[in-house]
């Protein structure tokens, strides 16, 4: 009797092991998600198009701020060519007000980094990022006339995605139209205008990856719709 009940036991063990595994594969292949050829894959990101080549940081009652030398890199698991996220770094130069002088702006990351995802349609602007920070850590933007903060913070929208093609293999860009981010006012008579302000990031970049030969290898971006 004991050998029957622990064989059904084992049974009905096996049986909600399948069905959680079976659970687990439905939803990381059927969310949005990033696709590279092969695992490992580094990314490298410039602005487009090539001739505009700017990133437009624009403030509510305040002086927008614009950079004009941007780049982003990133990098995919070492054992995964499909992820539900990105975590993308940037890096701004070149950063200054439009009545301004080159490099009188500058933009410090402190850590931070974006972190894209998809939701329905790759190509909705609804798309999300995050800020993510290490802890106690903000971006900091060190305009001539006061300290800008951005703080981590959550489900940002404006991100839609294009798959290009280049050099045979597909490249992804970017287009940015980020709003509602938080930002605040610190040491300077900036102040003045208020310590909180909203935001908007504006730009466009195209994401081009290699593998560990410097070989390119395509990557492509696709909604939970399929699409």
């Amino acid at each position: 009797m004991n050998l029957k009940l622990k064989a059904l036991s084992l049974s009905l063990l096996a049986a909600v092991a399948a069905s959680a595994f079976t659970v687990i594969s439905a939803s990381a292949t059927t969310g949005g998600h990033f696709t590279s050829e092969v695992a490992h894959v580094t990314l490298t990101g410039t602005e487009t198009p090539l001739e505009e080549h700017v990133t437009d940081l624009v403030i509510g009652g305040f002086t927008g701020i614009n950079c004009t030398e941007t780049s982003y890199t990133a990098t995919t698991p070492l054992q995964a060519k499909t992820v539900d996220s990105l975590t993308v770094t940037p890096t701004y130069k070149k950063c200054e007000t439009p009545a301004g002088k080159p490099d009188e702006v500058e933009w410090r990351m402190n850590g931070c980094d974006y972190v894209f995802t998809i939701g329905k349609s790759a190509a909705n602007e609804d798309n999300t990022v995050d800020i993510s920070c290490p802890v106690g850590a903000v971006i900091e933007v060190l305009h001539p006339s006061c300290t800008i903060k951005i703080p981590p913070q959550n489900g940002l929208k404006g991100v839609a995605y294009t798959k290009v093609t280049e050099l045979g293999v597909h490249a992804l860009t970017v287009d940015v139209t980020i709003s509602g981010i938080t930002t605040h006012f610190e040491a300077g008579p900036c102040v003045f205008l208020g310590t909180k302000r909203t935001a908007q990031l504006l730009g466009s970049f195209t994401l081009r990856g290699t593998n560990t030969n410097n070989e390119p290898v395509g990557i492509t971006a696709t909604g939970s719709d399929g699409t």
